[in-house]
């Protein structure tokens, strides 16, 4: 989108397209891509000359080779078409959907498997969640999506718990002009109907169809793969073509739907349904969370051959009731899903998502491999998140990524202070937290930016003298969603999960040749840093580790030697109390203030030794000490007052950065 937005500037008599780009870029970037995507979407040809192009995942672009995706694809393209825009397809086969034509502005992933890294930045990605929520979720590029839609409440409410992202709500739909009440096709005639292809998983239909025919009413089933399941032999019709699953609809009285295993649990309502209904046909469901939680209770269901024969039986034998609830339904569905309504949905959101302020979140790894072991990266995630949630979307950004568009096209440049900067550019508002290195802050490197958050009282007193911009406190924090106590990992006296860092850590050179039980997770532990029978892992996924820190007795903390003359408390401090866990740390300043006194701290080996009989025989007291610990991080000491607080500071420094821009403006400077 911002290479277009280049281009589309480029193309201006008065604009000198052979000069400096990157100082161009500084000054116009971020409002330039704004104003061209709003131009694209909307088509007023203000700034673009050409309308939006979006990308549709499907796992094959041939008609002959029947996917679900690719229905919905179609469907959904056909219908953003209907609003102006250029759209084509990219298929997963061979890879293919990686080739994206340059003039792609949007790409819309209907499958996981999508990889958004693979993608060119600039390019706008949006995930359509419809089914296999938690394969989506297991992905690491997952929090690089742009924009997430969910196709249910529970698919929301998973994605809110186990990601950065906010899904916005969009279930499936019907294509109105297709599926629509036509006149009965005698080759089609039948009491009940399924439309649906058997991949080889246990499907309900499979014993329900077969009992419902023994009884006596008529039943048909269109689809692959069927004509070799028991039973079935007698209600199998083979595959029906999609240009006539219509027809099958309009001359059954009741329409079956069976939810797949990739949709069950989250209550996503199949496409069927909405096709069904729109076509003037009562549907029974054996999808109920998801069918009332779309319409409403009296909206027929089923779970067993029982139960669907009770409901089959009344509606034939009461069709003005059928009646009434087809009409009903069929309302509903035209009023709010129709692949119209999607695409107007999918018009607003991106709208929407271009008018609110971008955040950059940039951390320090080099690339995303070497983030993986990182705790910066669960820190970017963590503030990400609450940012999205303050609706403003966010992005983390490793250090290669410091030039890339989502870079340069952000409102807002928030840099989590590590081993390496990003460029700061005038036309952002730009920040810096440190949370770590100070022995790497200078006041040059400070006073580059509009404002200097500090995890530390003591290096906030020490900088004020040296700094000419505004500092504030802003000390390091915990997710309570993602740490909490969870007491079901392994059960361990001590716990330290921590990586070497190749150097000794004091608190394990202490515990040397100890007789507790010692538990170390960790990297690059070598025998000469730590007894090889103490190390238990290389690795704990974030969301897995306050199951470890809910289970031990005690949880061991240690800081770098400049971390703890500085005042900088680690992380590790409030994750583990966020779990419930009981933590003996190395005293820093500040942190008895910080806990409430609920961090238990030492000074020499000796004392710690000494602390950590005493509260192992005490289980009591650790309990009261580790509730009063967690208490003061909920209250004070979560991403949420953090990002609150940064929010506050980033207001006053838009009011001074236009979000708009004509192209007078930009003109005018260029030809200026």
């Amino acid at each position: 989108m911002w290479h277009a937005a280049q281009a589309d500037a480029s193309d201006d008599p008065t604009i000198d397209s052979t000069g400096p780009w990157d100082a161009f870029d500084r000054r116009w970037a971020r409002r330039l891509f704004r104003e061209v995507l709003r131009d694209r979407v909307r088509g007023t040809g203000d700034w673009a000359g050409s309308p939006i192009h979006v990308a549709i995942t499907v796992t094959r672009n041939d008609d002959g080779i029947p996917y679900g995706d690719a229905y919905t694809a179609r469907e959904l393209g056909d219908a953003l078409r209907a609003l102006g825009w250029r759209v084509s397809y990219i298929e997963r086969y061979k890879d293919h959907w990686y080739d994206l034509d340059a003039s792609v502005d949007v790409v819309i992933a209907l499958l996981d498997l999508f990889d958004v890294r693979r993608v060119p930045r600039h390019v706008v990605k949006v995930a359509w969640v419809r089914n296999w929520a938690d394969r989506w979720l297991s992905h690491p590029w997952f929090d690089d999506y742009d924009l997430v839609f969910g196709v249910s409440g529970p698919v929301q409410r998973v994605i809110r718990e186990r990601s950065a992202k906010v899904a916005h709500l969009m279930p499936l739909a019907t294509n109105e002009a297709r599926f629509r009440p036509a006149a009965e096709d005698p080759a089609l005639s039948t009491d009940v109907v399924f439309v649906g292809s058997n991949w080889g998983e246990e499907r309900g239909v499979a014993r329900a169809l077969p009992a419902l025919a023994s009884d006596g009413v008529r039943t048909r089933l269109f689809g692959r793969g069927w004509e070799d399941v028991p039973g079935m032999t007698g209600v199998a019709g083979g595959v029906l073509p999609y240009e006539r699953v219509p027809d099958a609809y309009a001359s059954a009285a009741i329409v079956i739907d069976d939810t797949a295993s990739p949709t069950r649990p989250y209550g996503a309502v199949n496409a069927r349904v909405f096709d069904a209904l729109a076509a003037g046909r009562i549907v029974v469901s054996d999808n109920a969370e998801g069918v009332r939680e779309l319409f409403d209770a009296d909206f027929p269901v089923w779970d067993d051959p029982s139960t669907l024969k009770s409901q089959v039986r009344e509606l034939l034998a009461d069709p003005d009731r059928r009646g009434e609830l087809a009409r009903r339904y069929r309302k509903e569905v035209l009023g709010r899903h129709t692949y119209s309504h999607r695409a107007a949905e999918l018009r607003e959101r991106l709208l929407d998502w271009a008018d609110r302020p971008h955040v950059a979140i940039h951390i320090g790894p080099r690339d995303w491999e070497q983030a993986q072991g990182w705790g910066d990266t669960a820190f970017g995630r963590a503030v990400q998140r609450q940012f999205e949630r303050a609706g403003w979307p966010a992005a983390v950004l490793v250090h290669a990524e410091a030039e890339d568009p989502v870079a340069v096209r952000a409102d807002v440049a928030l840099h989590v202070f590590g081993v390496r900067a990003p460029t700061v550019r005038p036309d952002q508002a730009s920040l810096l937290w440190i949370i770590s290195h100070p022995d790497r802050v200078t006041a040059d490197v400070c006073d580059r930016y509009d404002r200097v958050f500090v995890a530390s009282d003591v290096f906030l007193a020490r900088l004020q003298a040296r700094v000419g911009v505004p500092l504030m406190p802003l000390h390091q924090a915990s997710d309570p969603e993602r740490f909490y106590p969870d007491p079901t990992g392994p059960s361990h006296q001590l716990l330290f999960v921590g990586n070497s860092r190749k150097v000794h850590r004091p608190v394990l050179d202490f515990l040397a040749g100890t007789p507790w039980d010692l538990a170390v997770y960790g990297q690059n532990w070598t025998p000469d840093l730590l007894d090889p029978k103490f190390l238990k892992g290389e690795w704990i996924p974030n969301e897995d580790v306050r199951h470890y820190y809910s289970s031990a007795e005690i949880v061991l903390n240690d800081h770098w030697q400049d971390m703890r003359d500085d005042g900088f408390i680690s992380n590790r401090v409030y994750d583990a109390l966020a779990s419930g866990a009981f933590v003996v740390s190395d005293h820093v300043p500040g942190i008895d203030e910080e806990f409430d006194g609920g961090v238990v701290t030492y000074e020499d080996r000796q004392e710690l030794l000494a602390k950590i009989e005493r509260y192992l025989a005490d289980p009591r007291e650790r309990r009261a000490l580790a509730e009063r610990g967690r208490r003061a991080v909920l209250e004070r000491h979560t991403f949420e007052h953090r990002v609150r607080a940064i929010l506050a500071a980033i207001e006053p420094l838009l009011e001074r950065r236009p979000m708009a821009v004509t192209p007078t403006d930009v003109t005018g400077a260029a030809a200026g």
